[in-house]
């Protein structure tokens, strides 16, 4: 059994659609802004900094996009948004619904990191400090060969495709949607959803 296209009596569509994804997207950005600047200061005060910074920001990454949506239902982007990520049998998210929503951008994250720590290597530290942190990523990045060049913007593309795929289906689920068995709706809607569900199967 799926979740429910429309809700009777209500004509407004329950499902999370372009504008609120991408207000959650915003809001998401926003939320961990402060890691990022953090991460970015104690990066430039010596390249071997950021070889420090590997492990507590790939555990942030987990926890911000696997721990608190399977715990709460979405990130606090979307919670902001009022969107929550459910099953599409109207369950709430598991560890492995959350992991499977993630891994595509966690893996591609991770072959990042992997390529700027094999550059940083290949700098002196008084070139890394002297660039400003714009310019450094830039550096860092020219220093990669073509193939690796490619997982710089794979994850713009991820999303970029996820919206187009968005927009070819009535419940408004992304590429990661479909991989995980989710559904984002609106959080108003999940009473409604879980009686209209209940109607079903009765």
């Amino acid at each position: 059994m799926q979740t429910p296209l429309k809700i009777n009596g209500n004509n407004e569509n329950i499902y999370a659609g372009f504008w609120l994804r991408i207000l959650a997207l915003v809001l998401d950005s926003l939320f961990v802004l402060p890691v990022v600047f953090i991460t970015l200061y104690i990066n430039g005060l010596s390249k071997y900094m950021y070889f420090y910074t590997l492990l507590p920001s790939i555990l942030f990454m987990l926890w911000y996009n696997v721990y608190l949506p399977q715990k709460n239902g979405g990130t606090p982007g979307k919670l902001a948004a009022g969107l929550t990520i459910i099953r599409l049998d109207g369950n709430h998210i598991s560890w492995k619904e959350a992991g499977l929503l993630y891994i595509v951008v966690f893996v591609l994250g991770i072959i990042n990191m992997a390529m700027m720590s094999i550059n940083l290597l290949k700098i002196d530290d008084a070139t890394f400090v002297s660039l400003g942190w714009l310019k450094r990523s830039q550096y860092l990045i020219s220093l990669s060969p073509a193939s690796f060049k490619i997982i710089s913007w794979l994850s713009n593309l991820w999303t970029i495709i996820g919206f187009i795929v968005l927009f070819t289906n009535k419940r408004k689920r992304m590429t990661g949607d479909f991989i995980a068995g989710t559904v984002v709706v609106k959080t108003q809607y999940l009473e409604a959803i879980e009686t209209e569900m209940n109607k079903s199967i009765d």
